[in-house]
């Protein structure tokens, strides 16, 4: 099995190739988790709004056709 080998301030680490997407899964996760927070702290205070997906769909610009 792989092994990815990870360096950190002279540490080094290593671990199963499937181990680390485990735990890269966990942390894009979190991540999701965290922005999502960060939102609803937004909406909450007034900050921001919930729109629908159709009107973000509309005020996105429109892609340049290439001929």
């Amino acid at each position: 099995m792989k092994a990815l080998h990870i360096r950190k301030r002279g540490d080094r680490v290593s671990l199963p190739e499937k181990e680390f997407k485990k735990l890269l899964a966990k942390a894009e996760e979190l991540d999701d988790i965290k922005a999502y927070d960060r939102a609803m702290k937004k909406i909450n205070s007034g900050k921001a709004e919930f729109v629908t997906l159709e009107e973000v769909l509309k005020d996105m610009p429109k892609p340049k056709s290439k001929r």
